[in-house]
C-alpha cells in the first residue's frame, strides 16, 4: 500500500513539477521513509514552485538537520522565518541548529527570541521542553530562562 502511494505521489510530482503541494507531500513521504536526500530535493522543488510556501522550507530544514547538515538547516530555517516569523517549528529548529554546531550563544539568543514571540501559545510551549533536554542548553546558561517561559 505504501509503495502504491509513493507511485501516485511520484506520478503527480513528475507530471506537475510546479505543483508545490505535490512536491511537498512526496518530500514528507520520502523523509518519513528515511530517504532524506530525495526528500530535500522534493522540498526544494516545492519551494521553487512556490517560494511563499513555508511548510516545505521548514521540512527541508528539519531534514537537513537530521542529516547533520546544521549550517544548511539554519539557512533554511531562517528563510522560513523570513516568510513567516510566527512559525514556532522554524524558530525552535533555528534555535537548535546552532547548538549542534556548538554555537551556544547563538542558540540561546534564538531560543530566547522564540519564547518571547510565543508567550501564550500552548502549542509552542510544548516544543520548548525539547530544548531543555537537548545538547543546545549544555553550557548555554539558558535552562532557567526556558523554565521561566514554560506554563505552570
Amino acid at each position: 500500500m505504501v509503495q502504491g502511494a509513493f507511485e501516485q505521489f511520484e506520478l503527480v510530482a513528475s507530471r506537475w513539477p510546479n505543483f508545490a503541494k505535490g512536491q511537498y507531500s512526496l518530500g514528507v513521504m520520502l523523509a518519513s521513509s528515511g530517504r532524506q536526500r530525495e526528500a530535500v530535493e522534493r522540498f526544494a522543488a516545492a519551494v521553487k514552485a512556490d517560494p511563499t510556501y513555508v511548510e516545505p522550507q521548514v521540512q527541508m530544514a528539519e531534514t537537513l538537520r537530521a542529516m547533520g547538515r546544521f549550517q544548511d538547516a539554519l539557512v533554511a530555517f531562517d528563510r522560513a522565518i523570513k516568510l513567516d516569523p510566527r512559525v514556532a517549528d522554524a524558530r525552535l529548529g533555528a534555535a537548535m541548529a546552532p547548538g549542534r554546531s556548538r554555537r551556544y550563544g547563538d542558540a540561546r539568543d534564538r531560543l530566547s527570541e522564540g519564547m518571547k514571540l510565543f508567550p501564550s501559545d500552548p502549542n509552542s510551549h510544548r516544543r520548548w521542553p525539547v530544548c531543555l533536554n537537548s545538547q543546545v542548553l549544555q553550557g548555554s546558561g539558558l535552562r532557567a530562562e526556558c523554565l521561566r517561559w514554560l506554563p505552570p
